[in-house]
């Protein structure tokens, strides 16, 4: 069979968004699966030792933690990488170790093996570019409007968030077939990451030319502190980057700890907590495809994003204060479209303030310093959930209140900036 590389930007979009796709449902596969393995008293293949059975939060910490901050130390230099040699190359030897990192964690699982399972989600987060680069090819294509091809990615990825966590939940039920167990989805995903290489080597050609010059060193691509020091020159991209950062680690803190919200104050198993994943993902696909863009033509950016934020708080707030589980669910799906918003707009602003030949080291870099803000949010919510579930919730909730005030703090200086410069024009 012979397949055709795709010409046109619509047809590399569509490429891009199916290997988003199936990417992000081999990342969330997992999802619903390690807070019941280290949580629920009934397991005991990863706490087979004293020590881990006092110490079973800390260990969660650990093991969520893992993937992030290998995506902290990948995706910076895998996006500045991108760069220098191109997008498709990259992509390409990513994808690979995925493949390996996923293989890995099937059979730690499957022998019961907790410190190997941890590096193996270190090795798969170090692997994992998919989002960092698709944003990046996304942003080289002239011809895309950028609210529509980041929105799309947030679509496809929520699309994905709602078949992988429903799939995990499945492939792990021996009730449904007596084989299957926590490291069947692990090999599912180990076979989308070589699907996904597939679909990549096959039909998505090269979006960026990179021009090489003697003054930049190879190693200096793995010199993630230069990187950075590169991109906060820009006063106006550092103030966004830092803004971003804030609020998505507020989401991250949801996405990590919902499970376990749901898991120690509603008792609620796999199953139930891909169910309410599903509700999640239905509110961020369903506003991400057309949403975002809708209101960018509508109302000026910086609203949408100071609404969507401050909308995610007060949504955070009542899903920790909320006495039913019914009213969690919908608060779920409404959560969502706030997610959805704010992402889709701040990565648009983001990427039209950072020139072009800098594209793949934003975001790598902006993906790598979430990722290991999320880290570290692991660990410290790995410690809060020993004193109540809904902590790092809270935290999430803070999180995002900063975030917005040091956009609007941006916003209102920018106002007034050009207030100055609007009477001075007149003066003269």
């Amino acid at each position: 069979m012979k397949f055709k590389i795709a010409t046109t930007s619509n047809q590399q979009l569509y490429i891009i968004l199916l290997i988003t796709l199936m990417g992000f449902i081999g990342v969330s596969i997992a999802y619903p699966l390690f807070a019941p393995l280290f949580l629920n008293s009934a397991s005991s293949i990863m706490v087979a030792t004293p020590w881990a059975e006092k110490n079973r939060n800390l260990l969660l910490g650990l093991t969520l933690a893992a993937y992030p901050l290998g995506q902290f130390i990948g995706s910076p230099i895998i996006g500045a990488l991108s760069d220098r040699y191109g997008r498709r190359s990259i992509l390409l030897s990513s994808l690979v170790g995925t493949l390996l990192g996923y293989i890995l964690s099937a059979l730690t699982l499957r022998h019961g093996l907790l410190w190997l399972l941890i590096f193996s989600r270190f090795l798969t987060g170090l692997s994992e570019s998919n989002i960092a680069l698709a944003q990046t090819i996304i942003a080289d294509l002239k011809d895309i409007n950028k609210h529509k091809g980041f929105g799309g990615i947030m679509m496809a990825a929520s699309i994905g968030y709602i078949l992988g966590p429903m799939m995990g939940g499945l492939l792990s039920d021996n009730r449904l077939v007596s084989w299957f167990d926590v490291s069947v989805p692990f090999y599912a995903a180990a076979g989308l990451a070589l699907l996904t290489l597939f679909l990549a080597y096959t039909a998505l050609p090269e979006t960026y030319k990179p021009t090489l010059t003697a003054q930049t060193a190879f190693w200096q691509q793995f010199n993630i502190l230069q990187h950075l020091k590169e991109m906060l020159r820009n006063a106006a991209l550092r103030f966004l980057l830092i803004a971003c950062l804030i609020f998505m680690l507020g989401v991250d803190v949801f996405y990590e700890f919902g499970p376990v919200y749901l898991t120690a104050i509603w008792h609620m198993d796999a199953t139930e907590i891909a169910f309410y994943t599903i509700i999640l993902c239905l509110g961020l696909a369903l506003s991400s495809g057309w949403l975002s863009h809708q209101l960018s033509c509508r109302y000026p950016l910086y609203q949408s994003i100071l609404v969507s934020i401050i909308s995610f708080c007060l949504l955070l707030s009542a899903i920790a204060l909320a006495h039913s589980a019914q009213v969690v669910l919908v608060l779920y799906g409404v959560i969502g479209i706030a997610i959805s918003i704010a992402t889709t707009s701040l990565r648009v602003q983001i990427s039209d303030t950072a020139g072009q030949h800098i594209q793949g080291k934003v975001m790598g870099m902006l993906m790598g310093l979430r990722m290991l803000g999320d880290a570290m949010l692991c660990l410290f919510g790995g410690a809060l959930i020993h004193f109540s579930a809904t902590l790092p919730l809270y935290l999430g909730v803070l999180s995002a209140l900063i975030a917005a005030t040091l956009y609007l703090f941006k916003v209102s200086m920018e106002i007034n900036g050009n207030k100055r410069f609007s009477t001075e024009e007149n003066m003269s």
